[in-house]
């Protein structure tokens, strides 16, 4: 099934995406690492958008659960396909828990880098339940861009001192 990954016919990339996907979702936690590894190694057109076709597709929560744990492992952030990912993960946000916590957790292996303004939009936005927004703040504050975090560094207060009477002498008129 692996080397069927790099196949030159779509449909038997496609199969054999929908075949490991399957074997996740019995499988032991020994399976899922070696899966998920071949996955990384591999090398297959247009790998990332099947698998945000066969999540959003897929009436199994299983099944969208383990795409939403593979693509935060298989996303590249330089990848045009990357947007997909992104927003295919924030949908998944709103999904059942099972699912939304594998969303939040590739979220979160993506990177503050990746998707942090994105996730900040999706907060702003105000167009996603209530259950979305709260575990996307999550997801923020995880990634430290969170607006809890990000209020704590913008409260830090910068004195440069020479000596510490510098310090006492610039605060007296604060007390």
């Amino acid at each position: 099934m692996v080397r069927a990954l790099e196949d030159d016919a779509d449909a038997v990339r496609r199969g054999a995406v929908l075949s490991l996907i399957e074997l996740l979702t019995v499988g032991d936690d020994e399976l899922r690492h070696t899966v998920r590894e071949q996955f990384q190694r591999a090398d297959p057109p247009e790998l990332v958008s099947q698998l945000v076709e066969i999540g959003t597709e897929s009436a199994r929560p299983a099944v969208w659960t383990d795409v939403a744990w593979l693509l935060g492992y298989v996303a590249d952030p330089d990848d045009d396909a990357f947007e997909p990912v992104v927003e295919t993960l924030l949908s998944g946000l709103d999904d059942e828990a099972r699912v939304s916590d594998r969303a939040a957790e590739s979220l979160v292996r993506l990177g503050a880098d990746a998707v942090g303004s994105r996730l900040q939009i999706f907060v702003r936005d105000g167009s996603a339940s209530e259950t979305a927004i709260e575990r996307a703040h999550a997801v923020l504050d995880e990634l430290g861009v969170g607006e809890n975090s990000e209020a704590v560094s913008n409260a830090v207060e910068y004195t440069y001192v020479r000596e510490p009477a510098d310090y006492t002498d610039t605060h007296a008129d604060s007390r």
